[in-house]
């Protein structure tokens, strides 16, 4: 049985036991008088239930609100470790994959290239300039959700951390030349996928 169904019997309980008590104490004293003990009796035991009756619907009512808080927190829970493994799964999308095998090629001529060779070969080849704008808008949408709570960033950081880390730094000559909101997103974003210290 849960708590909120033996407080309210054990309340219940103690109510009508003090319903009775004021029943009996008011047939006692009015004896004395000239009105009839019984019909006083009856008339306060009546008003003494009339208090029960709204006491109980208030009593259901806060449990209630906060039974339905409870699922609505549940629900919002869910929803976040959904849309979590909804985004970590657009990673291994068609177009993603594609694009990121563009960049994979790059990664691999990266420590032979000076910052400007870097930024001539992503303009001058649109294949591969299209897959980082994809890869980076990818990237943006993670740190839209995570500043407005959609995802839980410590699972996004731990899968795609590093993968981002490693890209942004591949890539900043390139980015410093973009749009300073971009470069400003991006700083954002990685500060909140923050590889943490062993």
């Amino acid at each position: 049985m849960t708590l909120k169904w033996k407080i309210l019997i054990a309340f219940v309980t103690l109510y009508l036991i003090g319903v009775a008590g004021g029943g009996w104490h008011t047939y006692d004293s009015t004896s004395a008088s000239g009105a009839s003990p019984i019909v006083e009796a009856i008339k306060v035991v009546f008003i003494m239930l009339g208090g029960l009756g709204v006491i109980l619907p208030t009593y259901l009512n806060v449990w209630q609100s906060l039974e339905t808080a409870d699922l609505l927190s549940d629900q919002a829970r869910r929803n976040k470790v959904e849309n979590t493994f909804s985004l970590l799964e657009k990673w291994d999308s068609t177009s993603l994959f594609e694009a990121r095998k563009f960049t994979r090629e790059l990664k691999e001529q990266h420590s032979k290239l000076s910052p400007d060779e870097l930024k001539e070969k992503i303009n001058k080849n649109p294949d591969l300039k299209q897959s980082a704008i994809l890869v980076f808008n990818y990237f943006e949408w993670i740190r839209v959700s995570i500043e407005n709570d959609r995802v839980d960033a410590t699972v996004i950081g731990h899968s795609l951390g590093g993968v981002f880390h490693d890209m942004y730094d591949r890539f900043k000559p390139w980015i410093r030349d973009g749009d300073i909101l971009f470069q400003n997103d991006l700083e954002k974003l990685s500060k909140l996928l923050a590889v943490p210290k062993p």
